[in-house]
């Protein structure tokens, strides 16, 4: 089914001067990519000899428009013909005509802008997935990742043949626009691995399935919005505290050894006791260096615990007292490289202005100030206070954009970042050049 929330397209055919509507027309995206397949409603049946030819002229006036072009933006392509013309198809054997329609009861996606019931515990991993869905890089890398894991697919595919074929297709149009717009997955991984982040479970998760075409915050199940929480602060690597590796203890051995080996190198006399001595001497914790050119991260400790004599507390107790004896003086303060860790120097209420920005960036992107002061009094009232300083609010919302993946492209910035009054007259120039030149609008 088409949703009447968001933008759609009617579909109709003027018959004894009355609009009848036929289909609805709205973006399907099954992958992570920008602009995916589109999405046809049937509002007639497909019993009649009319009704199947009201639907032949519907599907040949799509596929002029869009397959047979191959386009990589389907539904940007739509959106701009739609604009450009009141006629879908036009043949000798009838009209078709189609509209953008918007049903939009109190603004544009309100999920989109609206964000004062998010919870506490889950802001910021919907400022993390909110943000992420503002990145065009996200939205390649996911499809990306789509077009590698489609293998898993098999049992499915067996199942529904026709679901097979259409991935097909969806493959190829994926990896021609991945090609087109010069994306190279690893251009991209060696940016992201930079730092820690593709070590931590939310990053890797938008990774694969972020971006511009990944549903709403507010959108999500609340199974899948627990799940992200949970991954804002996990990592399978990144942990405080984990039982060393087999290759760590060797390392461990080899610092602590070198006594106890020279003593056993010797012949010694009968009834000697230095090799005892050497056995009974406290191990000391060594550094485990994964670069050799970077400070040690790690270091690999061996504990003996008496259980049998001593409570967990006194236990914690005697482990505090060794960590402030064994933590390295260069990570006297950590790197705090987890979203929601504590004393990062960035606090909860600042994630919820975050989300303010970019709920009031996104409004300017699509609505001119006066339209929203017109049409959605309860919206212009929440923004009005701020009204002076909406620049500057904008391009707060951009450096945060930044701040949260500065591993992106340098020059990458919001998809929403440009208010609608700048860009829909560069919009305009762009379709007036291109009816100028006969060629098709190419969309972003």
């Amino acid at each position: 089914m088409v949703s009447r929330d968001r933008e759609y397209i009617e579909v109709f055919a003027t018959i004894a001067e009355q609009d009848v509507p036929l289909a609805l027309l709205a973006p399907e995206v099954p992958v992570h990519a920008d602009n995916g397949r589109i999405k046809i409603q049937w509002l007639i049946g497909n019993a009649s000899a009319e009704e199947k030819k009201l639907r032949k002229l519907i599907n040949t006036g799509l596929d002029e428009r869009l397959l047979e072009k191959d386009d990589p933006s389907p539904w940007t392509t739509l959106v701009y013909q739609c604009h450009d013309s009141e006629t879908l198809y036009g043949s000798d054997e009838g009209k078709i005509g189609w509209a953008i329609e918007h049903s939009l009861p109190t603004a544009p996606q309100r999920p989109d802008w609206m964000f004062d019931d998010i919870p506490d515990e889950e802001v910021i991993a919907c400022c993390l997935w909110e943000y992420g869905r503002e990145s065009h890089t996200f939205g390649m890398t996911a499809a990306d990742h789509w077009v590698k894991v489609r293998r898993w697919m098999e049992e499915a595919y067996a199942d529904d043949p026709e679901l097979e074929r259409w991935h097909d297709k969806e493959q190829v149009r994926i990896e021609e626009w991945l090609n087109e717009v010069g994306y190279t997955f690893d251009e991209f991984s060696d940016r992201f691995w930079q730092g820690d982040f593709p070590l931590i479970e939310i990053y890797d998760t938008l990774r694969k399935s972020g971006g511009t075409s990944a549903a709403a915050w507010q959108e999500l199940h609340i199974d899948e919005r627990e799940r992200l929480v949970r991954k804002v602060g996990e990592s399978c690597v990144l942990r405080p505290l984990v039982a060393a590796s087999v290759g760590d203890l060797e390392k461990l051995w080899n610092a602590n050894n070198l006594e106890l080996l020279e003593i056993r190198s010797r012949k010694l006399p009968a009834n000697d006791d230095t090799e005892d001595g050497a056995l009974y001497s406290e191990s000391t914790h060594t550094e485990i260096l994964w670069e050799p050119d970077k400070p040690a991260e790690y270091i690999a400790a061996a504990f003996t615990v008496d259980f049998s004599r001593f409570t967990d507390r006194e236990i914690l107790d005697a482990f505090r007292d060794w960590l402030k004896q064994a933590r390295p003086a260069q990570w006297e303060r950590p790197r705090r490289v987890f979203p929601n860790a504590p004393q990062r120097g960035r606090k909860l209420i600042d994630y919820r202005v975050a989300l303010e920005r970019l709920g009031l960036m996104r409004l300017l992107n699509d609505n001119y100030p006066d339209h929203l002061r017109k049409n959605y009094p309860e919206v212009w009232k929440r923004l009005s206070r701020d009204e002076t300083h909406f620049r500057r609010e904008c391009k707060l919302a951009c450096d945060f954009f930044r701040t949260l993946f500065p591993f992106l492209p340098e020059d990458e910035l919001p998809r929403s970042s440009k208010p609608v009054e700048i860009w829909e007259p560069e919009i305009e120039a762009e379709l007036a050049q291109q009816k100028a030149d006969g060629s098709p609008p190419t969309g972003e």
